[in-house]
């Protein structure tokens, strides 16, 4: 265990005493209470700093925040009911820390047997010229080329001994505890170590094509690549965290402060709020496919899902007009109104539609609003309005936002350097693009880049 390690397991041992103290003896009052808020604060500083950093940097809904909310919000309860019981937010943050050293534990192991690993990375190849052992580049050995491999040394790409005869090390490579026997005619592969006599090898593959080659790729690449449904999880979390959290956060508020402004006995309250909070009470609307304006609602609501669940580089701006889309709908059908979408506001989707697909394909090209207006025969000032009546921003801000959605997806799948990316992704200036990522993204392409991958 790191030294970061055993001190959080400390923490936990400190913590958990405390608990146990607390409930052995059954100390209550004041001194009960200082010592919840001692332990919670030997547990859960951490996490409360971090929480701040993040609400500071602009980050703030990632389970640091949940965590902090989540525990604070229970001490505060606490103090509320006057309960003096403490022990949900001590035992929370406390289970989430066992957690989080369990994943730091396996964490460094996986990082320690990886770093293991990359030491099987041959450095040379040896090549005879003149009589003399040359040290060159594995990448500049070409098939066929006749290497000389010394006792010590590390086989450097895959082939057949055609000279001497040795043990060699595969325990790097398979596992295996006992050495293996090499002689002429037999097939090595790379990453192996020559242990008694000097073998000379005809390489049968080029150093990109040979096993060690391959698995250093495989265990580079392995954290940049993620199943499909980590990807899902983490765009609908960026939708799903901040809803739950504004819904929590109008529960909290909105009942109270009816209660103050109308009281509990008017007819507002007996005969609209309360019922609806009873036990058992029907839901208040139903959507029914059955009905054609309902219909129009559920199909935005499938639209948000499939936005989501999709991979496409605009799934924010999307789901939110199509949100918008829905609830405009649901106004209308409160109200009694007409519930089918005007022609004019169909023609004003499709349009949109059509300029969000012209952005999509040509955002590595200069673009600018007259270029995205002529795509559907729009005025500048049309175009211009119509963006900001949908999706709340102009022409030239959602540009930025797909090419920095761009951008990131490119960190995340390729090694391609920054400068490199921006250029693809449309940014002529690199300082420009950096500067522009950092606005959306919170940070450099580099720190993202780090994060993420």
């Amino acid at each position: 265990m790191t030294k970061k390690q055993k001190k959080m397991l400390w923490r936990i041992i400190a913590t958990a005493v405390i608990i146990l103290v607390i409930k052995l003896f059954s100390i209550g009052g004041i001194a009960g209470t200082l010592l919840y808020l001692a332990a919670y604060g030997i547990i859960g500083y951490d996490i409360l700093r971090k929480a701040g950093k993040g609400i500071v940097r602009g980050q703030v809904f990632d389970e640091n925040f949940l965590m902090a909310v989540a525990t604070v919000g229970a001490i505060g309860l606490a103090f509320y009911e006057k309960s003096g019981d403490f022990l949900e937010a001590v035992a929370v943050m406390l289970f989430y820390q066992i957690g989080e050293l369990f994943q730091s534990y396996a964490v460094g192991k996986s990082r320690k047997n990886i770093s293991a690993l990359m030491d099987i990375r041959p450095d040379y190849a040896n090549i005879e010229q003149d009589g003399q052992l040359v040290q060159v580049d594995p990448d500049e050995v070409a098939i066929g080329t006749v290497i000389v491999v010394q006792p010590g040394e590390k086989v450097p790409i895959d082939g057949v001994v055609t000279e001497g005869s040795s043990t060699l090390n595969t325990s790097a490579l398979t596992g295996e505890s006992l050495p293996r026997d090499a002689r002429e005619g037999d097939e090595v592969i790379s990453g192996c170590i020559n242990m008694t006599g000097v073998l000379k090898i005809r390489t049968t593959k080029a150093f990109g094509e040979s096993t060690v080659s391959k698995i250093l790729e495989l265990v580079e690449n392995s954290s940049s690549r993620k199943s499909r449904s980590e990807d899902f999880i983490a765009k609908f979390a960026r939708i799903y965290t901040p809803v739950v959290c504004y819904s929590a956060l109008a529960l909290a508020i909105i009942p109270p402060v009816i209660r103050l402004v109308g009281g509990m006995d008017t007819i507002f309250w007996q005969k609209l709020v309360h019922p609806l909070l009873q036990p058992g009470a029907p839901a208040f609307f139903l959507l029914d496919e059955a009905d054609d304006g309902q219909k129009a609602v559920l199909c935005h609501l499938r639209e948000v899902w499939d936005a989501v669940a999709q991979e496409v580089f605009d799934y924010e701006n999307q789901a939110r007009y199509h949100l918008s889309a829905a609830v405009h709908l649901l106004g209308m059908q409160c109200e009694g109104g007409k519930t089918k979408v005007s022609q004019q506001e169909q023609i004003a989707a499709q349009r949109m539609k059509q300029m969000l697909r012209f952005v999509e394909e040509h955002y590595a090209e200069e673009l600018n609003v007259e270029r995205i207006s002529d795509c559907v025969a729009l005025s500048e000032s049309a175009c211009l309005r119509s963006f900001r009546q949908m999706l709340g921003i102009t022409p030239i801000q959602y540009v930025k936002q797909f090419r920095v959605e761009k951008a990131a997806e490119l960190l995340r799948s390729t090694r391609l350097k920054t400068g490199e990316i921006g250029m693809e992704c449309g940014f002529a200036d690199g300082s420009y693009f950096i500067k522009t990522f950092r606005e959306i993204k919170h940070c450099t392409p580099k720190e993202y880049r780090a994060k993420f991958c």
